[in-house]
């Protein structure tokens, strides 16, 4: 038996534990696929800035670290910065959770006027055709199937957007 764990694995740049088919080893590292692009995205402005990240190994000339103190320094700060990045997500996290559910709140009536709409044409299709008879009928803004009792709409939703107020 395969857990969720076995199928995902932690990041090493943001830190998240993501499904393993997100993920990608770059030779010494595994990056999920927001952080790659997150990079390249960067990595593509600083370019055309002029300010390219260079990400070949520097000489001891160009580090800027000449003692273990500066490189506790460096850990500190990259530590804290991933503490930031971390802190965004959760955010993130956050606000998609609270859009989904503003969402759901304003979707939730239209989906019930389109349930009782649904049930109104079986009843009224029930009444007037046989179970046995298939239906198909094209209308203006959709599709109606009905065949042994059982309605199917195909509605067509980017034309009644265009006809939305208009008689």
């Amino acid at each position: 038996m395969v857990t969720s764990k076995q199928k995902e694995e932690r990041c090493g740049s943001c830190g998240r534990m993501k499904p393993k088919k997100e993920l990608r080893c770059n030779g010494r590292k595994i990056h999920c696929l927001d952080c790659r692009t997150q990079y390249r995205h960067i990595y593509e402005q600083r370019c055309r800035e002029g300010q390219a990240i260079h990400t070949h190994h520097a000489s001891s000339a160009d580090v800027g670290i000449e003692t273990w103190g500066q490189v506790d320094s460096v850990i500190r700060e990259m530590a804290e910065s991933q503490f930031k990045i971390n802190n965004e997500y959760m955010g993130l996290n956050r606000r998609i959770a609270l859009l989904k559910k503003y969402t759901a709140e304003a979707v939730e009536p239209e989906l019930i006027h389109q349930i009782n709409f649904r049930l109104m044409l079986e009843t009224f299709l029930k009444k007037t055709c046989s179970t046995e008879q298939a239906i198909l009928k094209r209308f203006d803004f959709g599709v109606l199937r009905f065949h042994r009792g059982k309605l199917d709409v195909e509605l067509d939703a980017a034309y009644a957007g265009q006809r939305m107020d208009k008689p």
